[in-house]
Formats: structure tokens, C-alpha cells, sequence
């Protein structure tokens, strides 16, 4: 209970003191008229009367805003004075953005409200002051001159209360504006200098986000642009025929520039051409989608024959630039590989008549697709000699030979779908289809495909050989009857000592030849072969020599050796210790290719 009234007198305590100390302020503290009583009083009117305490005291718990402007009966409030703010002059400096004293001999100018404006100059430690000055508004200004602009404000308004010594202290932060040198020079004619020529009437252009200036250099090459903004320009000097910037520079810089810590003190660059008296060509290799091309070989040659031949490779850009060519007419021409196709001429011939400049040539090619495939028969064996075609919608049609395994391949096709087909052959029946579709997607990627027939018949090739030289006896009657009882059908060689019986039941068969007078058999005139219905006719090969010769034939047979599939010369050559050579001599034969059921000399 105790403790509660004494809280309670504390507190009366505490109001009684915040009473008095208001009291005290408002008959000790300034009242805000003196500020509009300092003004001169025009004629007619009247200085305000001073404001009883009783108002000060009242409008704290007002607005700020409704104490500004006025009370409810519209009479304007007096503004108490500003601490700090002075009384009767304004003082200050001026300094740059690196916070150095600027601008002696610069004007300041004070106005105040309603009165005539007054003048300084701004002393060489960057400073100025106005003494004896009325209380009022009064609107101060820096006259800026070229080549600078203001950082902080260069005008802005000062009130004085017009009493006392204390001086309103300003400061002006201004920021030098940069400027740059633009030098042109020469890469040769130095004639004798040490350093590079400047090259006079160069056009010059300056660019930032928010201008852009021109210029020309002067005699010795030099341009300079002043009262620029800070930040990145872009410079360009301008493009000129005969001329070309010097190894490491461009004709385009970027530059950042700063305010300068001393005014008139410019940042620099430098352009450097070199005079050229030669012109160029660039070559793009493309496909057909646009992407570049490497690796492609592109040569240059001369009509006139007065320059050597160039050869280039294209960079992973799909270029080939061609440098320092003389002047007058180039022949360009492209060598396309194998599965490409030119999309227009893979050759022309261009005029380079500009000193410096670029003459371009695009080559543009399709990437082939492929079709391959094989030709066999029944058992699995390759064909040769078949006709094997490809055409697509657009009218293109392609024709090849199956070889001696039964391959073929079309590598010229283009993308799209195209048809295959076989040419039938009598006595032959398609064990597969005969012809097809094929869709061609991949570029430089060969589809793969089959053909396949069988046939009922058998086939024989005899060869009639002298065993002197291995030349073909023609004229020589050979007989071939089946080995069990049926009709021989008899044949003739022919100049090359060759005859084919054809349309064969497969079976075994006996051969015989009709000997002639004057000639006496190396091998036997009875051969009894077994011949299969395969497509591949088996080769039997009769020997004579002419009777009474001394002279043996230039290689004897050891033995003889029945060809299987899968035998090549080679392998036999290097099973029987000879040669390819002596294999082809001993037997006849003018290409390496063997069949199966065969039989050869071994020498």
C-alpha cells in the first residue's frame, strides 16, 4: 500500500516538473517573427507582432503539416530558425569528384528573393563567402563553365535568419568531364622517322548510349573530343578502300572514360592502318541446311596464267580466305569427295578489282546417302554380272553391275525414298522380291539390301589351251554328256579357245574333246566334273602341245586342285609354294577370279 502511493506521488512530481520546464521555454525561446520581421516592411504594411507563448505551447500537439501552412483562420506560421543554418552570410567551396579544391576565377551568385542578385569568385583554394547579408531566402548558383558539370546540385536555395556572424556553409561537388585523343597513324611511310606517320582526314566517330559525336584528324593524324559523359564509347574510324588495320588492331575500340583528376587531361587510343595494294577472296563452304563445312580443299588459279595456283582447306567456320592476291580475275573451284553432291556450279571466276577487299564465294553441297547390297543365289553365292537399278520421284535413275562377289552400291543418292530393282535374267526365279523401296535418311550411311534367286540349271566354261604359251586353240570340237547315260551335246571354241555349255540338269557330266591331228593331250581328253545349279559356271581347261615339239611346256601341272568356296589365288599361291602369276599362267587366266568346282594347275 505504502509503495503504491508513493508511485503515485512520484508521478505528480514528474508532471509538476515537465509544467515548469515548459513555462521556461516558452517566455526563453526565440519566437519564430523575427524571421519575417528582419525583411523590410513595404509601405502600407505592418512588421507581425510577436507571437504569445501561449501559442507556442498550444500547437504541439497539432499536425506538422497544418502548423506549416497556417492555422484554420489562414494567417501563415512563423518558421523557427534552423540550427546551423546562419545568420548573416553564406560561405562554401568547390571541389571535384576526387574531393579536390576547383574552380578559382569561377562566379558564384547569390539572389535573394525579391532583391538584386550579388556576385564572387571563387578564390584559388576552391573557396567564397558573402558577409552582411539580410535574413531571407536566398537562391545561390555556380555559373559551370565548358567542361565540367555538377555532381551535387549548382543551385539551391539558403535562408538566413539575418542576425548573428554565423555564415550558412555550402559546398558544390562537380565532376570534370573527360575528354580523348584520337590518334591515326600510318603502319609504313615512316621516310625516315622513328615512329609512325599520322595520317590527316580520317573520319572518327564516337558513340555512347546517349550521343554520338564525329570528327576528322588534323595533320598529324590527331582528333580530339572534349566535354564527354563518363562511361563506355564505342570509337569506329572509317572504312577506306586500299587500307587495312595493322596486324593487332581493329577499326573499332571500346573505351571507358572517367572524370579526369586534372581537367584537360585526356585518355587516348590509337588507330593504325597499313596501306594494301592487294585484294582478297573468302570462300564459304556450306551444306544444304546452311551448317559450315571443313576440310573441304578449295584452289585458286589464274586465267592468265601470270600467278601460281593456291590450295586452301576450309577451318571449322567453313572458310578459306585467300590474301594478297594481285588484282584482276581468280578461278575458284571446290573439289567435292566422294557421297557429296554441288548444289550449283563447283566452279567460277570472280573479278578482284579492290585494293583491301574481300571478294565471297559460297559453295554449297548435299551430303549423299548410299544403297548397297549384295546378289546371290540359293546357296549364298554371290552373282556377278547382274543388272541392278535405283530411281527416285524426281526422275533420277542410277544403273550398276553386280561384280564378281555380287556386290553393288549406289554412293550418289540424295535423301528421300527410292526404288530398287533387279533385272531379271532367263532361267532365274526370285527367291526374294525383285524390287523395293528404300528410305535414304542418313547422309554418308549406305543402306543395306539383298537380292536373292535360284536357278534349276547348271553351267560349264571349257577353256581349249595350247600348254606351250597358254593360248586359246579355237576350232576345237568338245563334247559333254551326262555321266550316266543321256544325249552328248557337242561345241566349237572360239577364238579364245572358249566354249560354254548352259541350260545343265545338275548332275555329274563327262567332257571329252575331239583330238586333232598334229596334237598330243597334257590333260586328260576325259573329265568327269559335277556341276550344281548355282549360277556360276564351273571351268574345265584341256590342254594340248603340238606333236614332235622338244620344247616342254614352260610349267607342268604337279597335281590338280578343285577350287572350293572361299578359295582365292593367294590363299592357294601361298599353300602350294608358287605364285599368283604362275597359278594365272598355268591355268589361262587373265583376272584373279576362281569358282567353285573348278579345277586348276598347280605348277
Amino acid at each position: 500500500m505504502k509503495s503504491r502511493w508513493f508511485s503515485i506521488i512520484l508521478g505528480i512530481v514528474a508532471i509538476l516538473a515537465l509544467a515548469t520546464s515548459l513555462a521556461a521555454a516558452a517566455t526563453t525561446s526565440p519566437n519564430p517573427a523575427p524571421i519575417v520581421a528582419a525583411a523590410p516592411a513595404s509601405a502600407g504594411e505592418t512588421a507581425p507582432q510577436e507571437a504569445p507563448a501561449a501559442i507556442a505551447l498550444a500547437p504541439a500537439a497539432a499536425e506538422p503539416a497544418i502548423a506549416a501552412s497556417g492555422g484554420d483562420n489562414g494567417t501563415a506560421a512563423a518558421e523557427p530558425p534552423l540550427a546551423g543554418q546562419g545568420g548573416t552570410c553564406i560561405s562554401g567551396y568547390v571541389i571535384d569528384t576526387y574531393h579536390q579544391p576547383q574552380g578559382a576565377g569561377w562566379t558564384v551568385r547569390i539572389t535573394r528573393e525579391g532583391g538584386a542578385p550579388q556576385t564572387k569568385v571563387v578564390d584559388a583554394k576552391g573557396a567564397f563567402k558573402f558577409d552582411g547579408l539580410q535574413g531571407g531566402t536566398y537562391t545561390v548558383e555556380l555559373e559551370v563553365p565548358a567542361g565540367w558539370v555538377p555532381f551535387t546540385p549548382a543551385s539551391f536555395t539558403v535562408t538566413l535568419s539575418g542576425s548573428g556572424s554565423a555564415c550558412a556553409e555550402v559546398r558544390m561537388k562537380l565532376e570534370a568531364q573527360p575528354c580523348l585523343d584520337v590518334i591515326k597513324l600510318d603502319a609504313d611511310g615512316k621516310m625516315g622517322f622513328a615512329q609512325p606517320v599520322g595520317i590527316p582526314g580520317w573520319n572518327i566517330t564516337a558513340m555512347s548510349p546517349l550521343t554520338t559525336v564525329n570528327g576528322v584528324t588534323d595533320g598529324q593524324g590527331r582528333l580530339r573530343f572534349t566535354h564527354l559523359s563518363t562511361g563506355v564509347w564505342t570509337v569506329t574510324e572509317e572504312s577506306r578502300v586500299g587500307w587495312l588495320p595493322a596486324p593487332g588492331y581493329t577499326n573499332q575500340q571500346r573505351v571507358t572514360l572517367i572524370a579526369p583528376r586534372v581537367p584537360g587531361v585526356c585518355q587516348s587510343l590509337q588507330f593504325v592502318n597499313k596501306q594494301v595494294h592487294t585484294g582478297c577472296i573468302q570462300v564459304i563452304k556450306v551444306d544444304a541446311a546452311g551448317k559450315p563445312l571443313a576440310g573441304w580443299k578449295v584452289s585458286l588459279t589464274r586465267p592468265d596464267g601470270t600467278q601460281a595456283g593456291i590450295t586452301k582447306v576450309t577451318n571449322s567456320a567453313g572458310l578459306a580466305t585467300f590474301d594478297n592476291l594481285a588484282l584482276g580475275q581468280w578461278r575458284v573451284k571446290e573439289e567435292v569427295p566422294p557421297n557429296w553432291r554441288a548444289l550449283g556450279a563447283t566452279e567460277t571466276t570472280v573479278e578482284v578489282t579492290t585494293p583491301g577487299r574481300c571478294v565471297t564465294v559460297t559453295f554449297k553441297n548435299e551430303a549423299l546417302g548410299c544403297v548397297d547390297g549384295y546378289k546371290i543365289n540359293q546357296l549364298d553365292q554371290g552373282l556377278a554380272g547382274w543388272t541392278i537399278k535405283a530411281r527416285n520421284d524426281a526422275g533420277e535413275e542410277y544403273t550398276t553391275v553386280t561384280d564378281r562377289n555380287g556386290f553393288f552400291q549406289f554412293h550418289q543418292l540424295g535423301m528421300g525414298t527410292w526404288h530398287l530393282s533387279e533385272v531379271p535374267q532367263q532361267g532365274w526365279e526370285a527367291v526374294t522380291a525383285a524390287e523395293f523401296d528404300v528410305n535414304v535418311t542418313r547422309p554418308l550411311v549406305c543402306e543395306h539390301v539383298r537380292f536373292k534367286n535360284k536357278t534349276d540349271y547348271a553351267c560349264v566354261d571349257i577353256y581349249k589351251r595350247d600348254a606351250w604359251d597358254n593360248a586359246g586353240l579355237p576350232g576345237w570340237q568338245v563334247a559333254i554328256k551326262p555321266a550316266y547315260g543321256g544325249a552328248t551335246q557337242t561345241g566349237t571354241t572360239d577364238g579364245t579357245g572358249h566354249v560354254r555349255f548352259n541350260g545343265l540338269t545338275p548332275g555329274a557330266y563327262v567332257i571329252s574333246e575331239t583330238l586333232q591331228t598334229g596334237w598330243t593331250p597334257v590333260t586328260p581328253q576325259r573329265q568327269t566334273v559335277t556341276l550344281s545349279a548355282t549360277g556360276i559356271c564351273s571351268v574345265v581347261t584341256l590342254k594340248n602341245r603340238q606333236t614332235g615339239s622338244d620344247v616342254l611346256p614352260p610349267s607342268g601341272c604337279r597335281f590338280t586342285h578343285w577350287v572350293r568356296y572361299g578359295d582365292t589365288l593367294f590363299s592357294l599361291a601361298r599353300r602350294y609354294g608358287t605364285t599368283v602369276e604362275a597359278l594365272k599362267r598355268a591355268n589361262g587366266l587373265w583376272s584373279d577370279t576362281i569358282y567353285a568346282g573348278t579345277g586348276l594347275c598347280i605348277p
